[in-house]
């Protein structure tokens, strides 16, 4: 990509900063129940206490903390507070357990100024990979809008979570893999599988547009990181992590916040069955997992797959390479076992850049749809107003249309220097 002054980015990311600046004062001193799970995981690994890292509900989710984890968090000053189960590589605990020497309100103000600054410089990224028909200053005007009002961000700030980090290093990634800079593209995306094993899928990716290099650099990153985490952890900490992902593989959510093509599939299933799902909007609903599910969302995900290839196959080289990136991360985050509303920052910060792929009017209208579809506000009613519980089914099929959009547009995409 031609280089681009960064003068030109200065009104872009002042708008992106007056809204990180209300953010930082709205979530400054909150609780995030995510975040604490990384902390008290540290905590226990400075503690020498690693039976209790990965201490859980049976079920794995509810509010029913474990006592350990409950004294931990009434010791550090803060009694009654929720805290969710760990599920994060052992290496993380490793590496929190200095910071659990601090209090944990000024860990967590200190992540959100983090990834507070991750989120202002996102969209930067964004522009550069879509090289959409406008200026970044107008680019960064629409996602700040998106940001300031939108369930996607809203989650992910509530739970400080480590997911605005994952997202950052994934638009990272294709950033540089957009830039030519393979090598730097595979390093952003090794550490962000590290940190949660999703993004590896998108290896596919960069094997089918022939960047061996960043495939190969992104697989010696998670080699490296991870034994560097048998280093710090051992064994059977390692073996207890995927006995819990175990758990979640076999479980099925229901929650108006998992907007996964798994729990929507199961959910229409009922519906045709005749049988009506209780309510989900207090908490999640845990159910087993029909055999017939997992198969199912594994087929989808190939058909998905194949589809962007065959949308894209005719595009020309920068054009397909960033529109299939854009379709192949959304595609995977709704065929992940849970995708939380937090998962989809990417896909937030790539649809500004449909103006140009789109003709400017048709493109306002689907960013318009995206943002009140997926608006907090919005998500806080929905369940309310329909007859059925039917709010995950219609989040998926949003998300649906705009993987495919993504990959469609990719044939009339021009590029915008």
């Amino acid at each position: 990509m031609p280089a681009f002054p960064i003068t030109r980015l200065v009104p872009g990311v002042a708008i992106l900063a007056v809204w990180a600046v209300w953010a930082a004062l709205r979530w400054w001193g909150h609780w995030p129940a995510d975040l604490s799970a990384l902390y008290f995981a540290g905590h226990f690994h400075a503690e020498g206490m690693p039976a209790e890292i990965y201490a859980s509900p049976a079920r794995f989710f509810g509010l029913d903390m474990p006592q350990s984890w409950a004294d931990a968090a009434t010791a550090a000053g803060h009694p009654g507070v929720q805290t969710f189960p760990y599920v994060y590589p052992p290496l993380w605990a490793a590496l929190m357990a200095p910071l659990a020497a601090w209090p944990p309100q000024a860990v967590f103000d200190g992540f959100l100024l983090w990834h507070l600054a991750l989120l202002v410089l996102a969209p930067v990224l964004a522009f550069r990979i879509m090289r959409p028909a406008i200026s970044f200053t107008v680019f960064a005007a629409i996602t700040a809008a998106l940001l300031a009002t939108s369930v996607i961000t809203e989650q992910a700030l509530f739970q400080n979570q480590p997911q605005i980090t994952v997202a950052f290093l994934t638009l990272l990634s294709f950033e540089r893999l957009t830039s030519g800079r393979d090598t730097e593209a595979g390093l952003a995306l090794g550490l962000a599988a590290a940190i949660k094993l999703s993004p590896i899928l998108l290896l596919a990716i960069f094997l089918i547009e022939r960047r061996f290099r960043a495939a190969a650099t992104a697989v010696a990153t998670v080699a490296a990181l991870a034994v560097l985490s048998l280093a710090f952890a051992g064994p059977e900490l390692h073996l207890e992590y995927l006995r819990k992902l175990s758990v979640l593989g076999d479980q099925l959510v229901i929650w108006d916040l998992n907007l996964s093509l798994k729990a929507a599939l199961f959910q229409m299933s009922e519906l045709v069955a005749g049988r009506r799902l209780p309510a989900s909007t207090d908490g999640p609903l845990l159910l087993e997992s029909p055999g017939w599910l997992a198969p199912a969302v594994v087929a989808a995900l190939l058909a998905g797959a194949a589809a962007i290839w065959a949308a894209t196959r005719d595009a020309a080289p920068d054009a397909r390479l960033r529109h299939r990136l854009a379709a192949g991360a959304t595609l995977l985050t709704l065929c992940a076992p849970l995708a939380w509303a937090h998962h989809y920052l990417v896909p937030l910060f790539l649809v500004p850049g449909l103006i140009g792929a789109l003709p400017t009017a048709r493109a306002a209208v689907l960013i318009l749809a995206f943002g009140l579809l997926y608006a907090d506000r919005v998500a806080a009613v929905l369940p309310g107003w329909l007859p059925l519980n039917l709010t995950t089914p219609i989040s998926i099929a949003g998300m649906g249309v705009l993987a495919a959009v993504f990959a469609l547009t990719a044939r009339r995409k021009e590029d915008v220097r």
